[in-house]
């Protein structure tokens, strides 16, 4: 990666290509950050963002850069943004490759504010879609650790069966969180 700064204290970042990324052929200012004269940061730093409101995604370029758009406020936890921002790009490019990452992630987006009623719904909807899908599993546990937020415990057994049947070859980590979950809804 390339830094360099201008005249007026912001910096840009010329990424390397990596696989599928095509960069611009020019650096990206990736924001600017107000000092004074004894080089500190100022407290207030704007950008249209912060003051609350979410562009639309559609402004934002093609189907990859509105999704890395979307995934950025993930990032920052940004929940809210995020989750707005993955509805509107599901709802754009229901066909895209990422359609079901952004439909799992947007979930997450509820999952992260506690809101366990719309992250059930939207990973119930996602498995129903994508039954097949690289989220499938991802899906079906997260709904049922959300059926056990809910106290909705027979659901979520059932949910994890469903899982451990459907996806026996699941990775280490969602076989955890399929364990950690059937011993809170106490599953046979």
């Amino acid at each position: 990666n390339n830094v360099s700064e201008d005249n007026q204290s912001s910096a840009t970042i010329a990424v390397d290509a990596g696989q599928g990324y095509v960069p611009s052929n020019e650096p990206t200012v990736l924001g600017t950050l107000s000092v004074d004269e004894n080089g500190n940061q100022n407290a207030s730093v704007s950008s249209s963002v912060n003051q609350g409101t979410l562009p639309s995604p559609t402004l934002q370029g093609d189907a990859d850069e509105q999704y890395a758009y979307a995934m950025s406020f993930m990032q920052d936890s940004e929940w809210e943004k995020a989750g707005l921002a993955l509805k509107t790009f599901v709802a754009n490019n229901q066909d895209h490759p990422l359609a079901q990452n952004a439909a799992y992630w947007q979930g997450e987006s509820f999952y992260a504010r506690k809101q366990f009623d719309q992250a059930a719904r939207l990973y119930a909807l996602n498995f129903k879609r994508y039954p097949n899908g690289k989220k499938a599993p991802d899906n079906l546990v997260k709904l049922g650790l959300s059926l056990v937020a809910l106290k909705r415990l027979p659901e979520a057994c059932q949910t994890f069966d469903k899982l451990m049947q459907d996806f026996p070859q699941v990775r280490d980590s969602v076989k955890k969180a399929v364990n950690r979950g059937r011993s809170k809804a106490s599953c046979n």
